[in-house]
C-alpha cells in the first residue's frame, strides 16, 4: 500500500539511499513503511505507532531515520525517535515531557541541531541525550525563526565549541563543551 498523487507518482515522507520512507496509517495505528525507489516495492514496515498523533520522517542520517510526531490541532510537538534502518528498530525516543522543538534538523560532528519557532536543541545523535535545550537569547527572546538565525561551530582541539543565534535584530554566541 502506498500513496499515489495526482499525477500518478508515489508521495514519501523522504528518499534516502535509494529508499523511500512514509508514514500509513491504519485503522487503529500508524505504521512506518519502507519503499525501493527504482522498484515502487514495499521492502518492509514497522511497527504501531499511536495514531492520534501525525507521524513524519524528518531526515536520513548515516542509517538512520530522525522521526517526528505532533498534535495535529495544536501542532506542538510530541516525540522525536530515531529509526536504525539497518537493525529495523528504534534506536532512541525523546518522549513528551522533554518538550523538544524539531520543525528542523540539521546534523554535525555527531550531534543533531534541531529548531521550531524560538527554540534551538543539541541532542547527541547516537545516545538521544539532550545536550542543549530550548536555546534562545537572553531574557528567553524567542520567536527567533528556523534554521536561518542557527550557526554551529563544533569543538576542535581542545577550544569549545560555538552555537550563534540571531533572535530579531540581534545575535547571541553561546560557548560550550556540547
Amino acid at each position: 500500500k502506498y500513496v499515489i498523487n495526482h499525477n500518478k507518482e508515489i508521495e514519501f515522507d523522504i528518499a534516502y539511499k535509494d529508499k523511500a520512507y512514509d508514514f500509513i496509517d491504519g485503522d487503529d495505528y500508524w505504521q512506518l513503511h519502507c519503499y525501493d525507489l527504482k522498484t515502487g516495492k514495499e521492502e518492509w514496515r514497522y511497527g504501531q505507532f499511536d495514531i492520534s498523533l501525525g507521524w513524519r520522517v524528518l531526515k536520513g542520517i548515516k542509517d538512520n531515520l530522525i522521526i517526528r510526531a505532533k498534535f495535529p490541532k495544536t501542532g506542538s510537538d510530541k516525540k522525536i525517535y530515531c529509526f536504525d534502518i539497518k537493525a529495523r528498530d528504534i534506536k532512541w525516543k525523546i518522549e513528551e515531557d522533554e518538550d523538544i522543538a524539531v520543525e528542523y534538523v540539521k546534523y554535525s560532528d555527531g550531534k543533531l541541531y534541531t529548531s521550531s519557532a524560538g527554540d534551538k536543541n543539541i541532542i547527541d545523535m547516537e545516545t538521544g541525550k539532550i545536550l542543549w535545550k530550548g536555546i534562545r537569547g537572553p531574557g528567553g527572546e524567542g520567536g527567533c525563526g528556523a534554521f536561518g538565525g542557527f550557526w554551529v561551530v563544533p569543538p576542535q582541539k581542545g577550544k569549545k565549541g560555538r552555537v550563534a543565534l540571531s533572535c530579531w535584530r540581534r545575535i547571541y554566541c553561546y560557548e560550550d563543551d556540547f
